[in-house]
């Protein structure tokens, strides 16, 4: 008898940083989403001392099975609102997930 898993566990997890509205006027607001996929562990966010955070950061996760196949996401977002006129870079997030460190990659905001 053959015995099958009846999930698959084997997907990497990633983060990704992501802006919703890029170039940004001043007194325009945009979100910011920091997303881990696939991993449980905690989220350390970038700097945001350019902008004005108008919203957040609030949580939400989901999991899905689709054809035995599982994947997971944990998601912050924020609403922010530059300070300035100018282009800003916001930093790499990271998260620590089973000892290994990830990080996201920058954003620059004009």
């Amino acid at each position: 008898m053959l015995l099958l898993p009846l999930f698959s566990w084997g997907q990497n997890p990633t983060l990704v940083a992501t802006v919703d509205k890029n170039p940004v006027s001043v007194g325009d607001v945009f979100t910011l989403k920091i997303i881990l996929s696939n991993g449980k562990g905690s989220i350390e966010s970038p700097d945001l001392s350019d902008f004005q955070v108008v919203f957040g950061p609030s949580r939400a996760s989901s999991y899905r099975i689709i054809n035995g196949r599982q994947s997971s996401s944990l998601t912050f977002s924020y609403t922010l609102r530059p300070k300035q006129t100018g282009t800003f870079e916001i930093g790499v997030a990271k998260a620590s997930v089973d000892g290994k460190v990830l990080t996201s990659s920058p954003i620059k905001v004009e």
